[in-house]
Formats: structure tokens, C-alpha cells, sequence
């Protein structure tokens, strides 16, 4: 785990600490069930290190800024700040005095009456694009350019909105793949199919590496997307497989593919 600074939330676990908490209050956990959930995921991953101290102190904060601090946590959180306070050794020199002050601050902080907060609940989004489904963009809001790309609806599946808990509210994300193709209006399933997708180098088990963005169509908005058939044509020489393996394609993927897709037509690398 990687800490980037001297206040309490500058650590990887940390956040993931505070995160964790808080989707659990969002999916409706009760203030015990949430606290006992977490402690339960990291306790035994923690015990005996110094991510410890980390973590309960923490859960500690967390837990009072959103006025659920229990007696047990507030506790433990105390006994890891004095100790931490008085042994400094993990940090530079030019470190120790922020680190203390935060700690500081951090145990002031646990001793003050705290209103317990209402957490706004979870909820998933769905989507209207279909699997089939071919989306016609604009890429002028990109790059000045009137022209448009395509990209085809994979498969739409469920994401969880947290990555902490796996029964909780989903997504409906699509799982789409852009076509090796920019012009000025849509020239039909059948022609677009002929150019193909974006692939990675290389093969993945003898199938095409196409590359396959999980995105949505609120990241998707910019590019004035809109759905002008479903087609499943092409879909036949995709499978769940495939579709698993290179789901791989982060936003800003997305984004530079766009962006490159452009420049190598504009090349004459790309017809």
C-alpha cells in the first residue's frame, strides 16, 4: 500500500478504509453491521503491521464524521495515535511534524460530540443501449472536425457501484468496440462492418484482440452519440470469452483511441 503524505487519508488504505465504510452505510447496512463488515475485511489482513495503526485510526475518523463512532473504535484509534505519536522512525525528518499534527488534530477530533449524518443511498443506473446496438458519434466536439465514428454495443452487463460489495446496487454498463472508421454520415451496417475494430496487437486464443471499452453514455455524452440500428452481424465472431479477456479499455483509452484513430486516418493509414 502506497502513502503519499502525512495526513490521516494520504494512504492507500486509509482511503480504501474510508470508502469501504461509507458504501456499506449507502447499501443500507446499520451503523454496527457496516463497522463489524469492515473490521472483518481488514483486521486479519492488518494484524501485527504497521497498516494497523492505519486502519484504525481511520475507521475512526470516518466513523465520526459521520457521528457513528463507537466506543471500541475510538478506543483502539486513541491507543495507535499515542503510539504513533511517540515513535516516528518511518518517517523523514522534514515529515515528523506534519505527521504528529495530523495525529493530533486526528485524536482532538474523536473527543468532540460528532451529529450523525444521513448517507444518501446507493443506486445503480441503467442504460438504453442494447447489445447490437451501433452508435453513431460526433468527433467534431474532439477535435474540429465534422466527421463522425462508430462503435457497436458488445454486451451490456452489471458492474457493482462499489467495488467493495459485490451483492450490492449495479450498473448497467455497455461494452462497446470502435470501428477502424471516421465519415460524414453513417454508410450502413453492412459497409461499416467491412472496416472493423480497433484491435490490440497480437491474438487472443486464435480470436481477434478487439479492444473493448466499458464506458457509459454519460461518459459518452460529449460525442452527441445516438443509436441508428442494431446489428448483430458482426457480434457472431465476438464471444463472452473474448469480451472478458480484453475488457481492459480504461476512459481515457477511449478517449486517445478516438484521438489516434483520427490522426491515422487522416495519415491514409487507415482506409
Amino acid at each position: 500500500m502506497g502513502t503519499w503524505g502525512t495526513g490521516i487519508f494520504s494512504n492507500d488504505t486509509a482511503c480504501d478504509v474510508r470508502d469501504m465504510y461509507r458504501d456499506f452505510l449507502a447499501c443500507g447496512y446499520d451503523d454496527v453491521k457496516a463497522e463489524n463488515a469492515v473490521i472483518e475485511y481488514w483486521v486479519p489482513q492488518v494484524s501485527g503491521t504497521e497498516e494497523e495503526a492505519v486502519f484504525w485510526i481511520a475507521l475512526a475518523v470516518i466513523e465520526h464524521k459521520y457521528g457513528r463512532l463507537s466506543d471500541e473504535t475510538k478506543k483502539m484509534a486513541l491507543n495507535f495515535i499515542e503510539h504513533d505519536m511517540e515513535n516516528m522512525d518511518d518517517w523523514r525528518n522534514d515529515q515528523k511534524s506534519k505527521r504528529r499534527a495530523a495525529l493530533k488534530k486526528a485524536a482532538l477530533t474523536l473527543e468532540l460530540p460528532s451529529e450523525k449524518k444521513k448517507i444518501p443511498p446507493m443506486r445503480g443506473h441503467s442504460t438504453k443501449w442494447k447489445k447490437g446496438d451501433i452508435i453513431l458519434a460526433s468527433i467534431g466536439t474532439v477535435q474540429n472536425d465534422e466527421s463522425f465514428f462508430a462503435m457497436q454495443v458488445f454486451d451490456v452487463i452489471n458492474v457493482p457501484c462499489s467495488s467493495f460489495i459485490q451483492d450490492g446496487p449495479v450498473n448497467q454498463v455497455p461494452v462497446v468496440g470502435i470501428y477502424c472508421w471516421i465519415g460524414k454520415k453513417f454508410p450502413g451496417a453492412y459497409e461499416l462492418i467491412q472496416h472493423g475494430f480497433i484491435k490490440r496487437k497480437g491474438f487472443a486464443n486464435g480470436l481477434p484482440s478487439v479492444i473493448c471499452f466499458v464506458t457509459t453514455e454519460r461518459e459518452c455524452k460529449k460525442y452527441n452519440c445516438s443509436v441508428v440500428e442494431n446489428n448483430r452481424m458482426y457480434l457472431e465472431y465476438i464471444n463472452e470469452e473474448q469480451i472478458k479477456q480484453q475488457m481492459g479499455g480504461t476512459w481515457g483509452g477511449f478517449k486517445s483511441s478516438i484521438a489516434n484513430l483520427q490522426y491515422q486516418i487522416q495519415k491514409g493509414k487507415i482506409e
